[in-house]
């Protein structure tokens, strides 16, 4: 049998002191006006991409604590709003 990770080790979490410099970096998204679900938290969608780029998994592998792979794959191909 299987076991499914539900949840990540906490080293594969951004630091505080590098989250705060990577914020002013990151794209504004306009918020959708319409009903259905919220968007991703920026940072679990960051902390689930930092997770794929060190540990080389496949998207589908993203354990599903860090969120759905479909919805982090999505994140990253999303494109800033022109000012």
């Amino acid at each position: 049998m299987i076991s499914e990770i539900t949840v990540v080790d906490s080293l594969y979490e951004i630091p505080d002191i590098l989250w705060y410099r990577i914020v002013p970096l990151l794209p504004t998204i306009p918020h959708k006006k319409k009903a259905g679900r919220p968007r991703m938290n920026d940072r679990q969608a960051m902390n689930a991409i930092f997770y794929i780029l060190r540990t080389g998994c496949q998207w589908n592998a993203l354990p599903r604590s860090l969120g759905a792979s479909s919805t982090v794959h999505v994140f990253v191909h999303t494109e800033p709003a022109s000012p």
